[in-house]
């Protein structure tokens, strides 16, 4: 098999499908390693949320200040004394 048949074999899941069960057996693993998560896995998975709706911290809703809340600088800590 070509490396561009391997590649395409990587790529392409009809193309990867349609070859014998020989040629799938003599396939080399891709580079990048597994391309599926089990369900378990992907049942673990963070990413993706909306920080807005889930509560998560520190993004969740009950941590961001009320909208009418106003930063008062400090003396001392880079602010300017009034």
């Amino acid at each position: 098999m070509s490396q561009t048949d391997i590649v395409r074999a990587w790529k392409d899941e009809e193309y990867r499908t349609g070859l014998s069960p020989e040629q799938r057996s003599n396939l080399p693993p891709h580079p990048s390693g597994v391309l599926e998560l089990s369900d378990a896995a992907l049942s673990s998975v963070a990413g993706g949320t909306d920080p807005l709706t889930t509560n998560t911290w520190p993004f969740s809703p009950l941590c961001l200040p009320p909208p009418d809340w106003t930063v008062t600088p400090l003396a001392g800590l880079g602010g300017t004394s009034g």
